[in-house]
């Protein structure tokens, strides 16, 4: 645990449980494509990465400035790369902690 205090879940699957490793999360949605026809987009999906951040705070005591979501135009290749960056460095996520990425496409 490298002297960090575990907290306790609040609700969801993991309601009551303890947990001791800081979660880092990316959460990657995006609704509209330019090469798609118009069609084919999935209008809202941003609405449900918003809800899954908050889903991953609330159920899985993930720290808000933990989680970084790009919707729609903040999901260029740049910012997405800059994240998994971010998520795979050693020297910013410490072994102990736990990562995760969630990628919602239309």
């Amino acid at each position: 645990m490298r002297g960090k205090r575990p907290g306790i879940v609040p609700d969801g699957p993991l309601a009551r449980t303890v947990n001791y490793r800081k979660m880092h999360v990316l959460i990657v949605t995006v609704s509209r494509c330019t090469n798609l026809p118009q069609r084919d987009w999935l209008p809202g999906l941003d609405q449900e990465g918003l809800r899954f951040r908050s889903l991953v705070i609330r159920s899985y005591g993930a720290r808000s400035e933990d989680v970084k979501v790009l919707l729609d135009k903040d999901a260029t290749r740049d910012h997405i790369c800059a994240g998994l960056i971010a998520l795979t460095s050693p020297g910013r996520v410490p072994p102990d902690d736990g990562a995760g990425l969630l990628t919602m496409q239309g």
